[in-house]
């Protein structure tokens, strides 16, 4: 009789770490053995196509890509894993762009690519890496190896970290930029084939222990319609090897130098989100992704496991005769409403069955000092707290896994307005003051959270409150 019931103990657990694993996330997670890559996306004839390097076959060597398709950014679709043309090493697609125009004279909409390649050749220097430019002209599905010129890229030290390849319409140029270990190298072509270096981009302040990992360069339009250029950059703290979040410059491009004009800002001031990239959409639009480690595999991610992070519009824009930036989630994401209550008396407490895909949104009268907690029967706890014009978030109690030792938190410049709280099993988004503040964080809750609580300094001071079940499945 034990046996039968510890067997069918054992099944149930199963079953439910699949279901954790396979429909508790409206978020899109890569299974297919990818590493947190989202650099190499791409817009054609109405599909986005998102290039994910696999994990390197333990037994060849070799690698290839997972190729995965979006018609809006927010559902993904797996298809056949691709090869590059030297399939015979480690590859790794740096960085892919759309040729348009037939700038480099392949044919309209044909997909660019620097690739870097490890030899497996015993003979050869022990882990020696080559680069080559291939191309596609059938919208990523085979590859073909372009005989141009790589011997400008030069990587003995690894101090190169990253790559971002353009075609910059106005000047009718090629730009390679090479994201170093505190800086960017500028690179130029008219054709892919003659290379001529531009300049070089180093912040006079750049702390010693912050490695530049990756960075974007892209133009935008103010809300004024003035043209700007950002610089995003992540960073990783080199003594621990943790992501340290992005930040962005704000500046002007003329072709050869990038020249910053204000100190940079703060893209994301958690540390569970990084590698981000620019999709090319009317609006500028921004990916980013969040890699779990060992850590939180235990509850439902499995290890190595990459998630996207939902899509967000960029909006630049003044304020004090500073440029500012704002972050909107996509409103196309589907969503049903679960409750709204106006002119609401606090302390406030809202049961449900769980929260763990929904949407929360706040709404102030007045400033006020608040905090908005979500707990379960477990008494696994994650707040949300303004006060002193200080956002304070909260993830110590938020499952098994120990966090950090305090609080995390975030100066702001102005009162608490409005926040949104994206919540999903494992991951939690925040969007403060419609978007000027963002943070990141990952959670493991033991359970669900079934209960929100909101407390304030002051009676009535909070608007409205607002709950969305997000339907988006994956």
């Amino acid at each position: 009789m034990k046996r039968y019931v510890l067997g069918a103990f054992l099944f149930l657990n199963i079953l439910w770490s699949q279901v954790s694993k396979d429909s508790s996330y409206y978020h899109y997670a890569c299974m297919e053995k990818s590493t947190d890559a989202v650099k190499n996306i791409v817009y054609v004839k109405g599909t986005y196509h998102l290039f994910l390097p696999s994990i390197v076959e333990a037994k060849t060597g070799t690698s290839t890509l997972n190729h995965v398709i979006s018609t809006d950014l927010l559902h993904w679709v797996s298809t056949n894993p691709i090869s590059l043309s030297n399939s015979d090493t480690e590859c790794v697609m740096e960085t892919v762009v759309v040729d348009q125009e037939n700038a480099a004279g392949l044919g309209n909409n044909t997909l660019v690519a620097l690739v870097s390649h490890r030899s497996n050749d015993k003979n050869a220097t022990k882990g020696a890496k080559f680069f080559e430019f291939e191309y596609s002209t059938n919208e990523g599905k085979s590859w073909k190896k372009l005989k141009y010129n790589t011997d400008f890229i030069k990587d003995e030290k690894e101090t190169i970290q990253s790559f971002q390849l353009i075609w910059n319409e106005p000047f009718k140029k090629w730009h390679l930029i090479q994201c170093l270990n505190d800086g960017i190298k500028i690179w130029s072509s008219p054709n892919l084939t003659e290379w001529h270096y531009e300049s070089t981009f180093k912040p006079i302040k750049n702390e010693s222990e912050k490695l530049w990992k990756k960075s974007s360069l892209f133009s935008i339009k103010t809300t004024t319609g003035e043209e700007k250029w950002l610089l995003i950059v992540d960073i990783q703290d080199t003594t621990s090897e943790q992501n340290q979040g992005s930040f962005c410059y704000i500046g002007t491009f003329d072709g050869t130098k990038f020249t910053n004009e204000q100190t940079p800002l703060a893209l994301d001031y958690g540390t569970d989100a990084y590698s981000s990239a620019i999709a090319s959409t009317p609006e500028k639009t921004l990916l980013r992704w969040s890699n779990s480690n060992k850590e939180f595999h235990q509850s439902g991610i499995d290890e190595g496991t990459s998630t996207l992070l939902l899509p967000k519009t960029i909006e630049l824009y003044k304020e004090n005769n500073r440029y500012k930036i704002r972050q909107q989630v996509l409103s196309s994401i589907p969503m049903k409403l679960m409750f709204e209550e106006k002119n609401i008396q606090t302390p406030y407490e809202k049961t449900a069955q769980e929260w763990n895909r929904s949407l929360v949104s706040l709404t102030f009268q007045k400033a006020s000092d608040c905090m908005l907690l979500f707990s379960n029967e477990l008494g696994e706890t994650y707040s949300v707290t303004f006060s002193e014009k200080n956002l304070i978030v909260d993830r110590r109690m938020a499952g098994s896994y120990t966090f950090e030792s305090k609080p995390q938190s975030i100066p702001m410049e102005d009162n608490l307005l409005n926040l949104d709280v994206f919540l999903d099993q494992n991951l939690i988004e925040i969007l403060a003051n419609k978007g000027k503040y963002v943070i990141t964080q990952h959670i493991q809750p033991t359970q669900n959270f079934t209960k929100v609580t909101l407390i304030t300094k002051e009676t009535s001071s909070i608007y409205a409150i607002k709950c969305q079940h997000i339907t988006l499945e994956q």
